[in-house]
C-alpha cells in the first residue's frame, strides 16, 4: 500500500461519516447536497485507493472508473450547494448540468472514451488522456470556478452568520480543490511532485460541513491554526514511523515510534493550540473579562435607565462593536429602552408580542442555540445596519427583553465563548434589572406613604387650628354680646362714644367667625381628593364608556360649580370614540381642567380695561385627536394665562394661580390630583401658556384598558 491508497481510504472513510452526519443532522435542501457531496468525495476517495493498490493496468482502470463515478458529480454538487446557499435563481442552469454529467457518467462506465490505458508513474498506474476526458475536465474546472465566482459576489452582500459561513466555506473548498486538483497533473504528464493531494479532502469536506451544519462557529483563524497543528503533528506521527517501515518492513522500530508518537502526540497538540489561541484570541479574551467584571457589578446600581446605558456603553466600548440595543418587557410588547448608536434604529421603536423574534425567543420548545441562529435575521428588518447577535435575557424562564448587538468593526465572528459571555451578562442583567424595577417600586410606594402621612398630618394641624380658633371666637362672642346687651347693666358703664366701636368689633368678629367654615370645607376638600387618588375610589371598576358623555358630565359639573349656565365653550368632540377608564376619576380631572380654563378666561376679563373688555371675546376649545393606540384631548383658552415664575408649580399640590371668586375656596389639589389620576391610566398630562394669551392642556390616554396595580416582577411571573 502506498501514499496515495493511504490518502485515498483516509478520504473515503471520512467523507462518508461527514455524509452520515449530514443526513443525521441536516434538516433543509442545503444539507441534503452536502450529504450527496460528501458521498461522491467518499466514493472518488475509494476508487483512488482502489487505482493505489492495483497490481496491472487493468485493476487500476476499474479503480479510475469507480473514481470517476463520484468525481464527475463533485463539481456538479459543489455548485447545487453554491446556488441553495447563496439563495440564487439558477434552476434552469442547475438541471443542465445535471443532465450534462449524468450523460458524462453514463460514457465513462458504458465506454472506453474516458481511459483506454495506462501508464506506470510514481507506483501508481495513472490513467493517459483521451479528448473526451479533457473536455469533461475543463467543465468540470470551469463549475468549480463559477461556483466561486457565485461565493465571493455573495460575500459582498453577506452580513452576520451568512458571512461568517461563507468565509468558511471558501476556506475549506479552496484548501480541497487545490489539494485534489494535484491528482490530475500525472495524467496529463506532468510529474512535477507525488500525487499526495488527496489528504487535503477531508480536511475540506470536515470545514465546509462544519460550516454548513453548525451556527455557533470558532474563529476562523483559529480553526485554520487548528487544522493546521493537527495535519503537521499526525504528520510526523504517522509520516516518520511510515518512512522507517518502508525503508526495512520487518523492523520493529517503526511500530514502536508510532505507538510513542501517538501518546504524546495529542499533549503536544494541546500545548501548541492553547499557545497560538492565545496569541490569536488575546483581544477577545481581554474584552470577555471586562464584560463578566461589569456583569458582577451590575447588581449595585438601582437606577434601571442608568443600569441599560452602562450596558450598551461597556459592551459598545469594550467589544468594539457598530451598535448595541436593549428591548425591555413593556406593555403590549417590548419596547427600545436603551441604545448605543441612535443612526441605526428608531428610537421609539416597540417590538410587538407578536413579531417573530419575540415569538421565537418566548417560545419553550425552541432549543436556546437555535435562538441565537435565528433571531438574528428576524429582528434584522427593524435595524439600518447588520445585526451580529441577538441574545435573549430571561427571568423565571420568562422573556423580559433582548440584548441586540451589531457586527464587530474589525468584522471578527461572536464565538462561542463570547456566547457564552454574553449569557453571563443576560444573567446579571436580569437580576440587575429586577432589583431595580424592586427599588423603584419600594421607592414610589414609601413616596406614596410619605405623602399620604404628611396630608393626614395637615388635615389633624387644620383640624386643630379650626378648633382653636372657634374656642378662642366663641368666647370673644359671648364677652362681646354681653357687653352688648342693654339688659346686663354693663352698658352704663360703657362711655356713649364706645359702643358704636363695640358694634363694629363685633361685625369683624362675625367675619373671622365665618373662616372657620372656609378651612373646613377646604380641610373636606383636600380630604376629598386625598381619597381620589389614594383611597376608595381608586378601587373603582374600570369600564369603556363614550369620551363625549364624559365631556358633557364635566362641563355640567363646572357649570354648577360656579353658578353660570355659560363657560364660554366650544366642543370639537366626536360621539363615537370610546375610551376605559375609571369615570367618576376621569371626569375629575376633565372638571378640573375645564374648570381652570374658565376661570383663566375670567381673570384676564378683570384684568382688561373697560374698553377692552368690550371687545374681549372669551373661548374655550375642546377637541380630541385620535392617534395609534392613544386619544390626544386638548382644552384651549385665551385666558390669562399662566405667568413663567409661576409655571413650575402648576402640579404641586396646595398651589393656585387663580383668585377666589363666588364664594370658591382653592385648595390647590385639582392638577396635583389630576396628574396622578392621568398616570394611573398610564397617560400623560402637560400644558403650554403665554400670560395674558391663554393656556392649553393636553391629556394623552391610552385608548385600551390601564394597566393593573401590581409589580411588574408580579406582571413577569403572571404574564
Amino acid at each position: 500500500m502506498n501514499l496515495f491508497a493511504i490518502a485515498g481510504l483516509s478520504c473515503g472513510i471520512a467523507c462518508t461519516i461527514l455524509a452520515l452526519v449530514a443526513i443525521v443532522y441536516g434538516k433543509g435542501l442545503l444539507q441534503r447536497i452536502l450529504a450527496l457531496f460528501n458521498t461522491a468525495v467518499a466514493i472518488w476517495g475509494f476508487g483512488c485507493y482502489m487505482v493505489g493498490v492495483s497490481s496491472t493496468g487493468a485493476q487500476a482502470i476499474l479503480g479510475w472508473r469507480i473514481a470517476h463515478i463520484g468525481g464527475v458529480f463533485v463539481a456538479v454538487f459543489f455548485y447545487h450547494m453554491v446556488i441553495v446557499f447563496c439563495e440564487l435563481n439558477r434552476k434552469i442552469i442547475v438541471k443542465i448540468i445535471y443532465f450534462a454529467m449524468t450523460c458524462a457518467l453514463i460514457l465513462d462506465i458504458l465506454s472506453d472514451v474516458f481511459i483506454n490505458k495506462t501508464r506506470y508513474v510514481f507506483d501508481l498506474y495513472y490513467n493517459d488522456v483521451t479528448f473526451v476526458y479533457v473536455a469533461i475536465i475543463v467543465f468540470w474546472f470551469s463549475l468549480v470556478i463559477l461556483g466561486f465566482y457565485e461565493l465571493l459576489k455573495f460575500l459582498r452582500r453577506a452580513t452576520g452568520i451568512r458571512l461568517i459561513q461563507a468565509n468558511y466555506i471558501i476556506a475549506g473548498f479552496l484548501t480541497g480543490f487545490l489539494g485534489g486538483a494535484s491528482t490530475f497533473l500525472p495524467e496529463f504528464k506532468i510529474d512535477i511532485f507525488y500525487p499526495f493531494g488527496n489528504f487535503s479532502i477531508p480536511v475540506y469536506c470536515l470545514i465546509s460541513t462544519y460550516a454548513i451544519l453548525r451556527y455557533h462557529l470558532m474563529e476562523l483563524r483559529v480553526a485554520i491554526s487548528r487544522t493546521a497543528i493537527f495535519l503537521i503533528i499526525y504528520t510526523f506521527i504517522i509520516g516518520i514511523p511510515f518512512y522507517l517501515w518502508h525503508k526495512n518492513p520487518t523492523s520493529v522500530i517503526p511500530f514502536l515510534l508510532m505507538f510513542v508518537l501517538s501518546t504524546i502526540g495529542p499533549i503536544i497538540y494541546k500545548i501548541l493550540q492553547n499557545k497560538t489561541e492565545n496569541i490569536i484570541l488575546a483581544e477577545q479574551r481581554r474584552y470577555q473579562k471586562i464584560l463578566i467584571q461589569a456583569a458582577n457589578g451590575m447588581t449595585n446600581e438601582h437606577d434601571i435607565k442608568k443600569l441599560l446605558k452602562l450596558i450598551c456603553y461597556v459592551i459598545s466600548k469594550t467589544v468594539k462593536i457598530d451598535f448595541t440595543a436593549i428591548f425591555l418587557k413593556d406593555n403590549g410588547g417590548y419596547s427600545l429602552k436603551a441604545i448605543r448608536d441612535h443612526a441605526s434604529i428608531s428610537a421609539n421603536l416597540t417590538l410587538l408580542i407578536y413579531d417573530p423574534a419575540i415569538v421565537l425567543a418566548k417560545d419553550k420548545k425552541i432549543k436556546i442555540d437555535d435562538v441565537y441562529e435565528k433571531a438574528g435575521p428576524l429582528i434584522q428588518k427593524h435595524f439600518t445596519r447588520p445585526v451580529g447577535l441577538v441574545v435573549p435575557a430571561y427571568m423565571d424562564k420568562e422573556l423580559i427583553g433582548l440584548l441586540v448587538l451589531g457586527e464587530k468593526r474589525n468584522k471578527s465572528m461572536y464565538t462561542q465563548d463570547d456566547i457564552n459571555v454574553f449569557k453571563i451578562l443576560a444573567d446579571h442583567a436580569s437580576l440587575a434589572i429586577s432589583n431595580c424595577i424592586y427599588m423603584a417600586e419600594y421607592s414610589k410606594e414609601k413616596d406614596k406613604s410619605f405623602a399620604a402621612q404628611r396630608r393626614v398630618w395637615l388635615l389633624d394641624m387644620m383640624g386643630g387650628i379650626v378648633h382653636r380658633v372657634r374656642n378662642v371666637l366663641n368666647n370673644v362672642q359671648m364677652t362681646l354680646y354681653k357687653l352688648t346687651d342693654k339688659n346686663d347693666g354693663v352698658v352704663a358703664r360703657i362711655e356713649e362714644g364706645k359702643f358704636d366701636e363695640v358694634k363694629e368689633i363685633l361685625k369683624d368678629m362675625s367675619v373671622i367667625n365665618e373662616m372657620k367654615d372656609d378651612i373646613k370645607n377646604a380641610s373636606k376638600m383636600i380630604t376629598g381628593a386625598t381619597q381620589l387618588v389614594q383611597g376608595t375610589n381608586i378601587q373603582e371598576r374600570v369600564s369603556c364608556t363614550h369620551i363625549s358623555e364624559l365631556f358633557g358630565a364635566s362641563i355640567q359639573d363646572v357649570k354648577t360649580k360656579y353658578k353660570t349656565d355659560e363657560i364660554y365653550h366650544t366642543l370639537e368632540i366626536p360621539v363615537d370614540y370610546m375610551i376605559y377608564c375609571g369615570k367618576a376619576r376621569l371626569r375629575s380631572v376633565l372638571g378640573t381642567v375645564i374648570g381652570n380654563a374658565y376661570m383663566a378666561v375670567c381673570d384676564r376679563r378683570t384684568e382688561l380695561s373697560e374698553e377692552e373688555r368690550e371687545c374681549y371675546n372669551p373661548q374655550i376649545i375642546i377637541k380630541i385627536e385620535e392617534k395609534t393606540d392613544t386619544y390626544l384631548i386638548s382644552v384651549i383658552d385665551n385666558g390669562i394665562g399662566i405667568h413663567e415664575s409661576v409655571r413650575q408649580n402648576v402640579f404641586l399640590q396646595f398651589h393656585s394661580s387663580h383668585s377666589d371668586r363666588a364664594g370658591q375656596v382653592r385648595s390647590g389639589m385639582g392638577l396635583y390630583t389630576s396628574r396622578f389620576i392621568v398616570e394611573d391610566h398610564d397617560g400623560n398630562i402637560w400644558f403650554m401658556s403665554e400670560y395674558m394669551k391663554g393656556t392649553t392642556f393636553y391629556i394623552e390616554l391610552p385608548k385600551g384598558p390601564p394597566p393593573t396595580e401590581k409589580t411588574v416582577n408580579e406582571d413577569l411571573r403572571e404574564a
